[in-house]
Parts: structure tokens; sequence; C-alpha cells
């Protein structure tokens, strides 16, 4: 018993749960789909990868232009992406070599997500140590798994090519940036200023954290910006803007309109009816509800309060700015790191205040073993399908995520025969369905099964089709926002 004590106050046991995830996000890679975004998305890495590779501008200007075709994500052009493409180059590569020696899967471009998610679970734990106390590492396990076991989460660190990136690189950054000496002062600023442009090159969410990268810039008194450190970040920033975001270079005009697009115009005419937070403290279930609540609260008692104010005020002011936009879970991924950090301060400093909590601290064993139960035992349907266990209603973004549980449902239950997916009929080009015999349409008369999804506008417009030719299956996944199958009815 006093071995394990060690163990768990020891340097390896912030590794525990970065392995747990490592062995059941590989268990999951191929039970969870290709989404919307990410084809569009990696087909813009895609892009990057060829320029890079042949030197030939053409490829970041047109995607269809004659003489070429894509690789892999030809069915969507690339400049429809209004995203910047630095996470998606850097998962397209990995994807794109591994494919090369062992034959396509899709799954091979979630890859460079998992392995990120990984690493950036062990720099939350070394945030927690730079800023905490050492002597309680036994809590950190909790609290990575805490953040990991989220269902939304989870699925999102397979399969977003934007969104966990920005969440990962962004804390590595800031613990670079905390971690500052005088030998180490060049290394440290060049390591966490690359990652943060990475970020902000994946998506511009990145810059809702630039307060408190500044603060911890202004801060440090061992910042000396001489002619020669900004000149080495100019040309850093140069490099950078070359390998992961050349096509604001070399198709300037186009790249800005997509960006106003997808940041200024969308977010204009994509109004919901309730208000984002609403919408977000509706979907959590307790247990989360209560980590934000408290972490929130606790703020002024803790250490380093100061830090995670200047952390907390962009979330804020990012919950404000995307008030009532694009109601999904994804959007809100950036939060949760923030909060199981601020939550172990919350319990060390629980702990010094009560003795009851230090003296019996063998109890926190409970729910780590209940957390991991909870991250290896939800099935994959939950994982993909669900914001938490406990609730009803489907995630929105399950368009291409949820297909392979669809399609193994059909696979069991129906001969091979012709399959339309609405809205997306190309993502099961992905999920090699005519491997397993079956026929892929793409006008949903022309099919014998139709898998629907019902948070699309399709499924409206397709509703009088539907219902007049086929019928539903009712032993398939029910409920708003998850997938449907329904079968063509006898003539």
């Amino acid at each position: 018993m006093k071995q394990f004590s060690n163990f768990l106050n020891s340097k390896y046991v912030i590794y525990i749960t970065p392995l747990l995830y490592l062995g059941v996000a590989i268990f999951s890679l191929n039970k969870i789909g290709i989404g919307w975004d990410t084809p569009v998305n990696l087909n813009k890495g895609e892009q990057v990868f060829n320029f890079l590779t042949t030197f030939n501008k053409n490829y970041l200007l047109d995607s269809t232009y004659i003489g070429h075709s894509f690789r892999y994500f030809s069915e969507i052009p690339s400049t429809e992406n209004g995203h910047p493409p630095a996470f998606s180059f850097i998962s397209y590569t990995l994807g794109h070599f591994l494919s090369s020696v062992f034959g396509f899967r899709y799954y091979f471009f979630h890859l460079a997500n998992v392995f990120l998610t990984a690493i950036g679970l062990i720099y939350i734990a070394k945030i927690i140590i730079k800023w905490g106390s050492p002597a309680k590492l036994y809590l950190v396990p909790i609290v990575q798994l805490i953040l990991i076991s989220i269902p939304a989460f989870f699925v999102f660190s397979i399969v977003s090519t934007k969104d966990t990136p920005v969440v990962f690189l962004t804390l590595i950054s800031i613990y670079f940036l905390s971690t500052i000496t005088a030998k180490n002062y060049v290394k440290n600023i060049l390591i966490s200023f690359i990652l943060f442009i990475i970020a902000l090159f994946s998506k511009l969410t990145a810059i809702f954290i630039t307060p408190f990268v500044l603060y911890l810039i202004f801060k440090n008194r061992k910042f000396v910006f001489t002619k020669k450190m900004l000149s080495l970040l100019f040309v850093t920033f140069l490099v950078c803007v070359l390998v992961f975001w050349p096509n604001i270079l070399l198709n300037t005009q186009y790249e800005f309109s997509r960006l106003s697009f997808v940041y200024l115009h969308l977010p204009k005419v994509s109004v919901n009816e309730y208000a984002f937070t609403h919408f977000y403290l509706r979907k959590l279930p307790v247990v989360y509800s209560a980590i934000f609540a408290s972490s929130v609260l606790f703020l002024p008692f803790i250490k380093k309060r100061t830090y995670f104010s200047f952390w907390i005020f962009p979330t804020v002011l990012y919950l404000i700015v995307v008030n009532r936009y694009y109601q999904v879970l994804r959007q809100f991924l950036f939060i949760f790191p923030i909060l199981v950090i601020l939550f172990y301060f919350v319990v060390d400093f629980l702990q010094d205040r009560y003795v009851f909590l230090k003296k019996y601290s063998g109890l926190y064993l409970i729910p780590l073993i209940l957390f991991a139960l909870y991250l290896i035992l939800l099935p994959v349907p939950k994982k993909v399908f669900y914001t938490s266990y406990f609730a009803k209603d489907s995630s929105k973004d399950v368009w291409g995520v949820g297909l392979p549980v669809a399609l193994n449902y059909v696979y069991k239950n129906y001969q091979p025969t012709k399959i339309y997916y609405s809205p997306l009929a190309f993502l099961m080009e992905y999920e090699g369905v005519y491997n397993k015999g079956f026929e892929i349409v793409y006008t949903p008369t022309d099919s014998v099964v139709w898998i629907a999804t019902t948070d699309v506008a399709a499924y409206g417009e397709e509703k009088k089709v539907r219902e007049q030719y086929y019928t539903k299956d009712d032993n398939f996944l029910k409920g708003a926002g998850s997938i449907e199958v329904w079968v063509r009815k006898p003539k």
C-alpha cells in the first residue's frame, strides 16, 4: 500500500490518464466517423501539403484545376473552407504518410488530434505542478479524467481539426510562457510563439487567449525584447505563414473573403432561439455544472488567482461574442481545460482548510476509478451522439461522426443493397461501404436504405419523399440530432 501511495505522488502519475486516453481513443477510432467539417478542413490541409511539396501555387488557387485531382478529399473544394489550415495540414500530412504505407483509412487523419490531446493532458498536469503543490500529484489524474470523460470532448478530441488543437496548443503555449528562466528564455519564447501561431492559424478562436498571453509576457521581468529577439520572432512568424497558411499570401483576396464569411457573416445570420450560455449550462450534467460553479466561486481564495482571472476573462468575452451562434459544445471546448485546472486548486484550497479532506485523501481514488470506468465502458454510440451520459438529447455535430454506428446497424440488419445518406452521401466513401457489398447512391429515390440525420435542413426538406416511399426503422437510435434509418416500402 505504501508503494502504491508513493506512486500516486510520483512524477509518473501524470501519465496515467494520457495513456488511458490513448488506449480508449485508438480502440474507438474506427467507430467514430468523419464529420462534415473534417473533409472540408483536410482538403485545405491537402492543398497546403501539395503546394509545399511542389511549390506550384495553383494548388492554393483552385482545388479542381485541369490536370490535377486530390488524392483523398476531392469531393469538397477546399476554397469553401473559411478557417485557416494549420492543424488541418498537420493532420493531413500524418494521415497521408500512414495511408501511403498501409492504405487509406479515414481515421489515420484523426491521429494527429489524438496524439496532441494526449500531450495536452500531460501539459495540464505540468501547469498544475508549476502553479500548485507537487505534493498533491494524486489529484492530477482525477482532473485529467474529468476533462476527457465528457463524451463530446472525447469525440471532438479525435475528429476536430480546429477546436481541440486550439485548446491544447494554446494551453501548451501558456505553459512555456510560465516556465521561462534565464537559461531557457529564447527557447521557451520561440516554442510558445510557434504553438500560439499554429493555434491561431487553425482557428481564430485562439485570439481570445491573447489577453492572458500578453499578461504573462509583461508580468515576467525576464522578457527582454531586443532587436535581435524581435527580428527572430518576425522571421519565425513569416516561416509559420509560409508553412502553415501560405493561402493568405498567395490567394489573399479570396482567403480574406472566406474568413469574413465564417467569422463575420455567419454569426449574424445564424442566430439561434436560445442564448448560447443557456444551451451550454442546460446540456451539462450535474457533475460538470458543479465543477464550473465551484471553480468560479472559489476563485478569490485560491493560489494563482490572478493567472486564472486573466484566463477566465477572455472566456467570458468569448461567451458574450458567440452568444447565440451555432449551439454545439465544441465551441466551448477551450473553456474546459481552464476549469479543470482551476478545480484542482479549489480542491487544494479545501484540503488546506479542512483537515478531514486532507486526512482521508485516499477517498479520491473512488472518483478516479469511477471516471476511468465511465470513460472505458461508455458505449461508443453514447460518446458519439450525446453531450453527456445523463442527457436525453443528442449533440448537433453528428452528421458524419455517427455514421459508422448507423452503417454497422445497416450491415447487421440488411443484406447488401443501395444506401443513401442525407445530406452527405459522399462521407460513406470514406467508410469503405463498397467493401461490404453495399452500393452508395446520391439520389434518395434510388436507394433501398436511407440514413438520415435529423439536425440538418435537408432532413425537413426531404420529409415528404421519405415518408411517401420509406418506413422508419423504430429500432434504431432516436432523439433530436441523432441518426435514423429508413427502409423502402414494398411496392
